[in-house]
């Protein structure tokens, strides 16, 4: 059986060797006239011509052509594509929008073989206007920067350029894109970066060019820092009120600017408020006053929030204390107390207790034994009150010597007292 499958092997073998010893001798004694059909790239000639008619070639023309070639046998046999030059001559041709036959002539071609029809051969290449317009350029810039550092909005120059190409590609386009992403920076950075265009969807517009095709790219970085913001007031509240707390919300921010600059801030003020025409609680966006810094957030105001609270006034009664009496003397004083007007916020003074304001009469140096008509009520009271009036401002003292056989009820208690927050004279 394996011998039978081995003959007929050696069969086929033989026949396919002497199928090309035929072909050799009928090639080389013969060598007959023979055709087929090849594909060829048609280059393109003097293109120009179609930008100075205002016209644009639209993507995706195949520009070949399938051409039929006779010649002898062997030629053919060893002919390659790229033996046969075909070209395509557009400043032969009156240009317009649309379908264009252009004319197809062979530029090279081997000796022996020649192309049927090849005075008949053309392309049809489709045309559209070409157009360009102005569109602006969008960023999309990732940035980090080292800690204590901050970047600003990336400058990028020019901001608009030219697209350009066939009409129907170039009116999509609704702007260009540069991006990249910088990261860990701590000194300004400067780029020139590739520009892609985009419909408004944000899908890719291909087939158009940009002018020019790159924008410089400057990232600004600065150093930072954390000051507190103090809110800026001028006037009083509408009477009836008094301005309880004024808050920054946030009460700090952060700026960046030259190193130098920082040094010197510690805080940052908001432009003035008037109180005048405030009788409420309201909370109002305040701008900053930025001067050769800027903030991080790119924010260039704040909240803030002014808590109006009722005025309230009270009458209020305080002992005197006659202090720094010289040993040996006495006093005599037809006043004991002093009355007050006061007023602050509301709840303050809902508050308020006698001890809490202090009155004092001051004895130092008074020597002899004598009648003072007017020595000075000096008067302390919490920062947060306001003495609207008191009386008696002055006290009359007669200073006495004590006889030696009694101590005399007014003998004073010559321990100096608390000043307190608030004086008045």
């Amino acid at each position: 059986m394996d011998n039978k499958k081995d003959k007929q092997i050696i069969i086929k073998v033989i026949c396919v060797i002497a199928s090309f010893v035929f072909w050799l001798y009928v090639a080389n004694t013969k060598n007959p006239i023979r055709d087929k059909r090849i594909t060829l790239k048609v280059v393109m000639e003097n293109t120009d011509v179609i930008e100075k008619s205002k016209l644009a070639i639209l993507p995706d023309e195949d520009f070949e052509l399938s051409v039929r070639v006779e010649g002898p046998m062997l030629e053919l046999s060893y002919l390659n594509e790229e033996d046969i030059v075909l070209k395509a001559d557009f400043a032969q041709v009156n240009l317009s929008e649309g379908i264009n036959r252009i004319p197809v002539y062979v530029s090279r071609i081997p000796k022996n073989i020649d192309i049927v029809d090849k005075d008949n051969l053309s392309i049809d290449v489709n045309l559209d206007d070409l157009i360009e317009k102005s569109v602006p350029v969008r960023e999309n810039i990732s940035v980090t920067t080292k800690s204590g550092y901050s970047a600003s909005k990336p400058i990028i120059t020019p901001q608009k350029v030219k697209v350009k190409g066939a009409e129907q590609y170039v009116q999509n386009v609704s702007y260009v894109l540069v991006a990249t992403s910088l990261e860990k920076i701590d000194k300004d950075e400067e780029l020139n970066l590739p520009l892609q265009p985009y419909d408004e969807a944000g899908r890719e517009v291909k087939n158009v060019t940009v002018e020019p095709q790159t924008v410089n790219v400057v990232v600004p970085v600065k150093k930072t820092k954390k000051v507190a913001i103090k809110v800026e007031t001028t006037g009083n509240v509408a009477y009836g009120g008094i301005l309880k707390s004024v808050e920054a919300v946030p009460s700090t921010i952060e700026i960046a600017g030259d190193e130098k600059v920082l040094e010197s801030i510690n805080e940052i003020k908001t432009e003035v408020i008037d109180l005048t025409d405030i009788s409420e609680d309201k909370t109002m966006e305040v701008k900053l006053v930025l001067d050769k810094v800027t903030t991080v957030s790119g924010k260039d105001s704040v909240n803030v929030k002014l808590a109006i609270e009722k005025l309230e006034q009270k009458n209020i009664s305080v002992d005197i204390n006659f202090i720094n009496l010289a040993e040996g003397l006495k006093f005599q004083s037809e006043y004991k107390k002093v009355s007050f007007v006061v007023s602050g916020a509301e709840t303050v003074i809902k508050k308020l207790k006698a001890e809490d304001i202090k009155c004092t009469v001051d004895l130092k140096d008074l020597l002899v034994e004598a009648e003072y008509p007017s020595l000075q009520v000096r008067v302390t009271a919490p920062e947060n009150v306001t003495i609207q009036s008191y009386s008696p401002e002055t006290v009359k003292v007669t200073i006495e010597k004590i006889e030696s056989d009694s101590g005399g009820p007014d003998e004073i208690n010559r321990e100096n007292t608390d000043d307190g927050d608030q004086s008045i004279q």
